[in-house]
């Protein structure tokens, strides 16, 4: 039976025509798979930056909702953004008097300024004082 199918096999013959055929569809269905490729690259990097974005929302109401529950509140030197914490109410005061205090320029942390959030918060009290 194999001499039957290598005879079979050997009758094959294949045209410039069909191997060219062959090539030309092929590349058009290359060219439509790096296209669907790109579209998935795109949507995924839309996502991801949807993700990130996301994320730094929740970071900045989670810091926000802990200092909630603690009782303090967050202000920042925008000149170093140097972040301080003090006891609630603590602001208003300050924002009436700033002229007495040592370090007049502090103000409430932007809501979208996640760095600033999120970095580590000195202890009010020991840096910013009444001259």
């Amino acid at each position: 039976m194999q001499d039957v199918l290598i005879r079979a096999l050997g009758s094959f013959n294949l045209s410039q025509k069909y191997v060219d055929d062959y090539i030309a569809h092929s590349r058009a269905e290359f060219g439509a798979v790096m296209r669907a490729g790109q579209t998935l690259r795109e949507t995924s990097d839309i996502i991801t930056k949807g993700w990130a974005e996301r994320q730094k929302t929740y970071d900045i109401l989670s810091v926000k909702r802990s200092d909630t529950m603690l009782g303090i509140e967050k202000v920042y030197d925008p000149s170093s953004n140097q972040v301080y914490e003090f006891p609630n109410g603590w602001y208003h005061n300050y924002d009436l008097n700033r002229s007495k205090y040592n370090n007049p320029g502090l103000q409430p942390i932007p809501d979208n300024n996640h760095n600033v959030w999120t970095s580590p918060a000195l202890n009010g009290p020991n840096h910013i004082y009444v001259r």
